[in-house]
């Protein structure tokens, strides 16, 4: 048990440096966040959650090694993470605002991202970044011992759910607090355009990789 303990504090403790860091979900979450509304943004927060716990399933299962070993599989993660992140920010170099995609009602701003696009937008987010199968290959490597049960691994796995989907509702509460959000909104399409010349950095920096 004080195995357990130890190396579920290490695991959550880079798990959540890393969230914090910044990367394109950072981006992508202030953006659905700012530009859409507050219900944009936690959907967002899930789709990472999600797109964490398929990281972390297949490299406890010994897949992400295999992906990360095959040139052929890397790169394909590597170009199309990359060409879903220009797609994202082509689309916000040529934003037009918030208004074309929120709509106002009973004096509160509403989004219309759907839920399951907000998520879906989140979860490939996550799920196409090539340095996130690099960093939980190593991190559960070096982290969490080869014969702890399975069970012990959910909870691993799920601790870092938590933690990365928790970092970023976080995120989306405190960027759509009516003092925060009002000066975000009068500049939403300067903050998308910023925020889709990021993504193609982030996309170019892929390729070049």
């Amino acid at each position: 048990m004080h195995g357990f303990w130890g190396e579920w504090a290490l695991l959550a403790a880079v798990m959540a440096t890393a969230a914090a860091s910044p990367g394109p979900d950072f981006v992508i979450a202030v953006r659905n966040s700012v530009l859409h509304a507050r219900r944009a943004g936690l959907m967002t927060a899930l789709g990472f959650a999600l797109g964490v716990g398929v990281h972390a399933g297949y490299s406890l299962a010994g897949i992400g090694a295999v992906i990360a070993g095959s040139e052929m599989l890397f790169t394909a993660v590597r170009f199309g993470g990359a060409v879903y992140l220009a797609w994202l920010g082509l689309r916000g170099l040529m934003s037009k605002g918030a208004g074309a995609d929120s709509i106002q009602a009973d004096g509160l701003l509403q989004s219309r991202l759907s839920d399951g696009r907000a998520v879906w937008m989140g979860f490939l987010t996550n799920l196409l970044n090539p340095k996130a199968v690099l960093f939980f290959i190593a991190v559960f490597t070096q982290v969490v011992r080869p014969d702890v049960p399975v069970t012990v691994q959910s909870v691993y796995a799920l601790t870092c759910m938590i933690i990365v989907g928790g970092w970023f509702a976080f995120v989306a509460l405190v960027l759509t607090s009516p003092a925060v959000r009002a000066p975000f909104f009068r500049a939403s399409i300067w903050i998308d355009r910023l925020c889709g010349a990021l993504l193609i950095v982030f996309s170019l920096r892929l390729i070049m990789a």
